[in-house]
């Protein structure tokens, strides 16, 4: 009888069966091939891996599906369960195809990694089995959770959601770190390189919750007489479906509030230096031994600067910042420190050095504390150009009332920073305009945005405006996407400022062109840098790439830098600390070479940058995110 069923479901779904192999495992050979062309092949297993982590657990979904879903659906169990035939024996024929099918592939997938990887891995029986024990729980695990999702019927979908939110509010609001444990620790970035130590705690807790799911997928399938799984197969009514997405929907917002409400432990900076303000705390790294002067000047200047900022803006508090000395750097470059589970604002810089300049430093610094105090809402782009100019704006607001061109070095970065075009898109496309004038210069046309404002609507309107760009405080929910529609840009300059984008468009312009009639010769003097790379082939797969610059007008001395780094495969903000530089004289090398080798395909982000003393900050000649060809 075992024969015949297995024989029934082999002729029912041998042709879907064949389709889902033939796709694995063109999926685990288009894995691997994409490791190797981009250059990031490293172990043979890391292929299977990620074959293991996308292809397998795709597959198990979908073969689930096949054998369980489709034919409870159909009801086509029915007819078999009408015959003398034992109903779990119908339920382990099934689970037994699905799952020897899967480790069959797994397993031959581990084969051919074996096969390709032994010129260059050292392939011990202890290293093999490892690895098969890894693979092939993960599989059995991903397969098992499957085939009990299977039986539940029309409350799948609802559970899989359920599923991916208590994931997520066990990494949030929990300890445990999921990547450390059960199924989920075997697939780790360990998993293609441990030969030695088999992760027990790890394949006992896979092997566990696999019985668990099988014992309740058999549980399900023969309790009543299979007529439980049968009714759960059933289309769900207009009742139900209100109702899961009403639960759903409450169950996200709870968690998104209890995420809110939980307190991150703060974080501990030894040997510190500290000044608080109302809603202020600073913390500033000192000396071991005797008074660190330096960093007792800088706390009191960074406190009253966040201070009386927090005021204007309106907010009851700033995250702490902690700030650490860091020698190597620049004294213009300071950088964002990261915080691991912890409250606040860690930064470096390195403000012993005789020509740091703590103005600037606390623009930059303001900046980065209103970006953490609202996680990052004030980056929305079509408003982020006034959290960029907000901190020039403020700390010269003294002279809000008078001219643009009075304040000479933010006029001219404005002014630098318009010459290659300016338009309302860019306002809305601020990340790319940044891209494009850089960061500094960027800042000072958003400086004369909020100056026009000032000086055209008055300092109150527009202190109203800012308040209600990053002053706000925005629910970290759904009701963030209402807040965005209901508060654009247009709306809130009309509402707050009392002017219509298009005047304040035309006010701005006009701003700009009488700072330039003043500026003009100033203007002429200060540098403009391009120039271009190039790719030559060393290999069919790697490149070696070499820049070229030029300014105009260039100086005897002028020494400028090349930026780059290499970007992942999406596109996202580059961090600072990550880009790395280039230093020449343009006079004896306006030609460069970079020294290390690129592979073919890889994409650069790259740009030319020159320090002006008249702008005290540098210009560049556009960032570009280009492939190696």
């Amino acid at each position: 009888m075992t024969r015949t069923l297995l024989r029934k479901e082999l002729c029912q779904h041998w042709l879907a069966l064949l389709l889902l192999c033939f796709l694995m495992f063109a999926g685990y050979g288009l894995i691997l091939a994409g490791r190797l062309i981009s250059g990031e092949a490293g172990s043979v297993f890391e292929s299977l891996r990620m074959f293991i982590m996308v292809i397998v657990v795709l597959g198990g979904l979908v073969l689930c599906h096949r054998l369980v879903v489709m034919e409870y659906a159909a009801r086509t169990q029915l007819f078999l369960e009408a015959l003398p035939v034992a109903r779990w024996r119908m339920v382990a024929v099934k689970y037994v195809i699905g799952l020897g099918l899967m480790l069959g592939i797994v397993g031959i997938a581990l084969a051919a990694s074996c096969a390709i990887g032994h010129r260059n891995e050292i392939l011990t029986p202890r290293f093999i089995t490892i690895l098969a024990a890894r693979a092939l729980s993960a599989t059995l695990f991903a397969y098992n959770f499957f085939f009990l999702m299977g039986f539940l019927g029309r409350y799948r979908l609802a559970l899989y959601l359920t599923a991916l939110l208590a994931c997520f509010a066990v990494a949030q609001l929990t300890d445990l770190e999921l990547d450390r444990f059960g199924p989920f620790a075997l697939l780790d970035e360990r998993f293609p390189y441990e030969n030695d130590r088999v992760p027990w705690d790890a394949l006992r807790t896979t092997w566990t919750l696999s019985a668990l799911f099988l014992l309740l997928a058999v549980t399900f399938s023969l309790t009543r007489e299979g007529t439980v799984a049968t009714l759960l197969a059933e289309k769900m009514s207009h009742r139900e479906k209100v109702f899961i997405a009403a639960l759903l929907v409450g169950v996200t917002f709870a968690l998104s509030v209890l995420d809110e409400k939980t307190k991150r432990a703060p974080f501990e900076l030894h040997n510190a230096v500290t000044e608080n303000r109302p809603g202020i705390v600073i913390n500033v790294a000192s000396q071991m031994s005797g008074e660190d002067t330096d960093a007792k000047r800088l706390a009191q200047h960074i406190a009253d600067k966040l201070s009386s900022s927090r005021i204007y803006l309106g907010l009851a508090e700033l995250p702490p910042v902690f700030i650490t000395r860091r020698r190597d750097l620049d004294a213009n470059r300071y950088e964002r420190g990261q915080l691991e589970e912890a409250s606040g604002l860690h930064v470096q810089a390195n403000f012993g050095a005789s020509e740091f300049d703590r103005d600037n430093f606390a623009a930059w610094l303001l900046r980065e504390a209103l970006i953490v105090q609202s996680d990052g809402r004030v980056k929305y782009e079509p408003k982020m150009w006034v959290l960029d100019g907000f901190a020039p704006f403020y700390f010269a607001q003294e002279q809000a009332a008078a001219p643009p061109a009075q304040n000479r070095t933010l006029a001219l970065r404005a002014l630098y920073g318009i010459e290659m075009g300016f338009t309302p898109s860019d306002l809305r496309r601020w990340h790319s305009f940044r891209e494009r004038v850089g960061e500094d210069i960027a800042g000072g046309v958003a400086w004369s945005g909020l100056r026009t404002i000032a000086r055209r609507q008055g300092p109150e309107s527009c202190q109203r405006f800012i308040r209600s760009v990053l002053g706000v405080s925005v629910p970290k929910d759904f009701r963030a996407l209402q807040h965005e529609r209901s508060a654009s840009l247009d709306r809130l300059l009309l509402m707050e400022a009392g002017v219509e984008f298009n005047t304040l468009w035309a006010q701005w312009l006009e701003e700009l062109a009488a700072a330039r009639n003043l500026l003009a010769s100033e203007l002429v003097r200060i540098p403009k840098l391009t120039g271009e790379v190039s790719f030559a082939p060393l290999s069919a797969a790697s490149r070696k790439i070499s820049y070229h610059v030029r300014i105009e007008p260039a100086r005897g001395d002028t020494r400028y830098s090349f930026l780059y780094h290499q970007l992942p495969a999406f596109d996202e903000e580059v961090a600072p600390q990550s880009i790395r530089r280039e230093q020449n004289l343009y006079a004896q090398r306006p030609n460069g070479e970079l020294p290390q080798s690129f592979t073919r395909g890889a994409r650069l982000y790259w740009t030319f940058s020159l320090e002006v003393p008249e702008l005290r900050c540098p210009v560049i000649s556009g960032w570009k995110r280009e492939e190696i060809r």
